[in-house]
C-alpha cells in the first residue's frame, strides 16, 4: 500500500494534478516513450497530455510491475484502486484526503516545517512555481 500511496502523491506533485483527476486516470493514460506522457481527464471533461519526469515514470514503471504485472497497457481499467476481502474497488477522494492528512501528521513528527494542516491543493502550488516560465 506504501507503493500505492507514494506513487498517488507523486503523480499529484509531478502533473500538479487534483485528486479527482488523478483518480480518473486508467491505464490507456499512460504512454512510457522517449518523452514519458500521462493523458490526465480534467475538470470539466477537458482531457490533456502532459509529460512526466523521468524519475517520475520510473516509479510509474515500478508500480505497474507490482500492480498491474499482466495487464494490458491499452485496459481502461483504473490506476488506483484498493481491495477489500478480495474485492477490487477504486480509491475514494475521502481516502486518499485521509491519506494525505495521515501523511503530513506523521511527517511533521520528524520536520516542524511541515503544516499543522495539509491538503491536497497544496501538491498543486510547488508544480506552478517549478514549471512557471
Amino acid at each position: 500500500m506504501g507503493v500505492r500511496d507514494r506513487m498517488f502523491l507523486i503523480l499529484m506533485y509531478d502533473l500538479g494534478a487534483r485528486i479527482s483527476e488523478v483518480l480518473g486516470m486508467k491505464l490507456l493514460d499512460l504512454r512510457f516513450g522517449k518523452t514519458p506522457t500521462i493523458g490526465v481527464p480534467g475538470k470539466g471533461g477537458k482531457y490533456r497530455v502532459v509529460p512526466i519526469m523521468e524519475i517520475t515514470s520510473q516509479y510509474l514503471q515500478e508500480y505497474m510491475t507490482l500492480y498491474y504485472k499482466d495487464a494490458p497497457l491499452l485496459s481502461e481499467q483504473t490506476l488506483f484502486y484498493t481491495s477489500t476481502h478480495g474485492e477490487i474497488h477504486p480509491l475514494s477522494d475521502r481516502r486518499i484526503r485521509y491519506m494525505i492528512d495521515d501523511y503530513g501528521a506523521k511527517a511533521r513528527k520528524v520536520c516542524i516545517e511541515i503544516p499543522e494542516n495539509v491538503y491536497p491543493h497544496m501538491f498543486r502550488h510547488p508544480y506552478l512555481r517549478h514549471n512557471a516560465s
